[in-house]
């Protein structure tokens, strides 16, 4: 029999995000983070995986937004992507259980034909990003291909579907078999879902891992997680009392440091979303025994108990830019999470950040 060490199941989950990572669509891509010092992850769909290795030192900050990773080159069933006929009549529960069934079947734009032309497939709680972004019809496709390729097997069970505007709204649950996973002794991934239908196509769908699930992937893959725990290399680094959000494209990126300064602290704030979308910022503290990875499965519920928020930027009147001062105490470690008005869910999450004196 052929065995395979973690580290090598570590680089196979690197490449299956990868099939989600950079995923933008056409047009002005959102600015990317500097790196930031000390041991963070950070969510989304701009986020660099954190290699498999016992430490990392990350450079400081420049004060100039790093370059976006090159775009992977799409798979060949993912170009020229036609907008298909997916029928106007089928009702949500249908169309999403069609969608499943050509994807099990291997056809895999037969599937991203049921999906709009910007649509959005979000996964949280899988490492190493915790949160991850597919927006368009080709990021969608690169995801959807990847899974294909480690064999995937995806059952789904349609739990409630309520009208909404121009469509309606689907719940259910997920069991997903991937080899990466199998060969781990975690099968079958477990989430729940949550897919919106407008027009008689996919314009969102988001899974989130289970409580279960995340703790078999912890078991089973330690080294996966171990960054989401603070590192003694943020000792060294000289913390900030002032950092910069900006905001573009379904999602955020943070230009300064990961370690804070406890006392007077400075947000500065850039909206530079082509489409006007109007976003929202908290600062989140968890219980002691909870991390990164807690809080990226948590996020598809009602707020649990172990969370408290502190809200930096609420949705409100629109802004291009603002400064908002606040008052940071030392104490445990804190989260950044961003939120879209338009999608109502977490789109990015950084964390965890340490506020020292």
């Amino acid at each position: 029999m052929c065995t395979v060490s973690r580290k090598t199941y570590l680089v196979v989950l690197l490449v299956l995000a990868a099939g989600l990572g950079g995923c933008v669509s056409a047009g002005a891509p959102p600015p990317a983070p500097t790196a930031v010092p000390g041991a963070v992850l950070t969510s989304g769909h701009t986020s660099t995986p954190i290699p498999p290795t016992e430490s990392a030192t990350l450079p400081p900050p420049t004060g100039t937004p790093a370059s976006l990773p090159p775009t992977p080159t799409l798979p060949p069933v993912c170009q020229n992507l036609e907008a298909g006929d997916t029928p106007s009549d089928l009702s949500g529960r249908d169309l999403v259980t069609e969608m499943v069934t050509r994807l099990n079947a291997g056809d895999v734009s037969g599937a991203v034909a049921f999906f709009a032309e910007d649509a959005r497939l979000y996964i949280y709680g899988l490492p190493p990003t915790g949160i991850e972004l597919a927006r368009g019809k080709e990021a969608i496709c690169r995801t959807l291909t990847s899974f294909v390729g480690d064999n995937l097997e995806w059952s789904i069970t349609i739990l409630t579907q309520i009208p909404a505007s121009s469509g309606s709204a689907v719940t259910s649950e997920t069991e997903m078999w991937l080899d990466t996973f199998q060969q781990v002794g975690v099968a079958p991934l477990v989430f729940k879902d949550s897919t919106r239908i407008q027009d008689g196509r996919i314009g969102m769908m988001a899974l989130w891992l289970s409580r279960q699930s995340l703790a078999s992937l912890r078991t089973a893959l330690p080294e996966a997680f171990a960054r989401a725990i603070p590192g003694a290399d943020q000792a060294a680094v000289t913390p900030a009392s002032e950092v910069t959000i900006v905001f573009s494209d379904y999602n955020c990126a943070l230009d300064g440091s990961a370690v804070w300064q406890a006392g007077e602290f400075t947000f500065n704030l850039e909206d530079r979303d082509p489409e006007e979308l109007r976003y929202g910022l908290a600062i989140i503290v968890v219980d002691e025994g909870k991390d990164f990875f807690d809080l990226a499965i948590a996020t598809g519920a009602d707020r649990p108990a172990w969370v408290r928020y502190a809200n930096i930027s609420e949705f409100g009147d629109a802004w291009t830019s603002k400064t908002v001062p606040h008052s940071m105490v030392e104490g445990p470690p804190r989260y950044l999470m961003c939120l879209v008005d338009k999608v109502g869910e977490p789109v990015w999450l950084l964390g965890p950040i340490v506020v020292r004196p």
